[in-house]
């Protein structure tokens, strides 16, 4: 939950600043927990080590912040350019508080072309090491056959992952609502930690995989969720515990995600499709303004491009 005002004060040096920290994380509380913390994090050290009105903050104040506090940290340089954009963020929140007010206010966190991070041999990635980084047929293969038997959620869940490339997050938050099996495919997205954007997702399910589904549906009886948990819906945590002690391995499920967009691409699939499929946001004009598919279209490419027909389930 948001920390009251009174536990902020605490946290913050200069009191100018509270109702714009706690307005502004009120609407961040949209996105993950962890997301949220080490963005409230971010922004508490950087008002704190600046410590001026946020009105009279200027880039070489950011700059000095980001120089003295974050590059010097021996963090990822993907870390770093997060910890920037939740600056860049909370900044342009401001400029359009202030707007609203006819004042102007520029952002004042420096671009990459302004001020550009040092990078750690933690960067740097042996292509060796990359090329292990997606699942192989038949390492799928036998993760759902034992999954099936060992627990039939379990397989559903690893199946979702394997034919979709769903976020776990976007997996287990699934509610039972919002599943079509007669135009197969299933929305979700909606809870808190299960999105990247402030739209809906839509995936598909192939033709053969919608009886495990039905079996599986009529398991559950009348559950708000697909993957219901003890209060709400199967947590993240709880799965990742359940699979390491099950299978006896840590299983990455970022990995489905990546095996599904490689394995669509040595298929043929076009980026801009691929991206539509995997609800990403488009990086092509052509696939930002003119590739507008309904569902039907969309669901036509996914089975176009669909690379594991030759399993038993799908």
């Amino acid at each position: 939950m948001i920390k009251a005002k009174s536990e902020l004060r605490e946290e913050l040096r200069n009191q100018e600043n509270l109702e714009f920290l706690e307005d502004y994380l009120k609407e961040s509380r949209k996105v993950s927990r962890m997301v949220f913390n080490n963005q409230k994090s971010i922004l508490l050290r950087c008002l704190n080590h600046i410590n001026k009105s946020i009105k009279e903050i200027s880039m070489l104040d950011i700059r000095d912040f980001l120089m003295n506090d974050i590059d010097k940290r021996d963090i990822k340089l993907d870390t770093k350019e997060t910890y920037r954009s939740y600056l860049i963020s909370f900044f342009a929140y401001i400029q359009k508080i202030e707007l609203n007010k006819n004042n102007i206010f520029n952002n004042p966190v420096p671009s990459r072309k302004i001020l550009a991070f040092t990078k750690y041999e933690s960067d740097f990635k042996r292509i060796s090491e990359e090329e292990d980084e997606i699942f192989t047929h038949e390492e799928l293969l036998e993760l759902l056959k034992m999954a099936k038997k060992e627990d039939y959620r379990d397989f559903i869940i690893f199946s979702l992952l394997t034919v979709d490339g769903m976020r776990i997050n976007e997996c287990l938050s699934i509610k039972t609502q919002d599943i079509n099996l007669k135009e197969r495919y299933i929305e979700t997205g909606f809870e808190e930690g299960a999105r990247k954007s402030n739209k809906g997702l839509i995936f598909f399910i192939p033709k053969r995989f919608v009886p495990f589904l039905e079996k599986y549906l009529i398991n559950i009886g009348n559950s708000k969720w697909l993957f219901p948990g003890r209060r709400t819906h199967y947590t993240y945590d709880s799965f990742r515990k359940t699979t390491k002690s099950r299978y006896k391995k840590s299983i990455k499920f970022h990995t489905f995600r990546d095996t599904l967009i490689t394995n669509r691409i040595k298929m043929g699939c076009p980026l801009t499709i691929s991206e539509v499929l995997m609800n990403h946001k488009s990086t092509s004009v052509e696939g930002e303004h003119y590739l507008k598919l309904k569902i039907s279209g969309k669901r036509e490419f996914y089975d176009k491009y669909f690379p594991y027909s030759n399993f038993p389930y799908f």
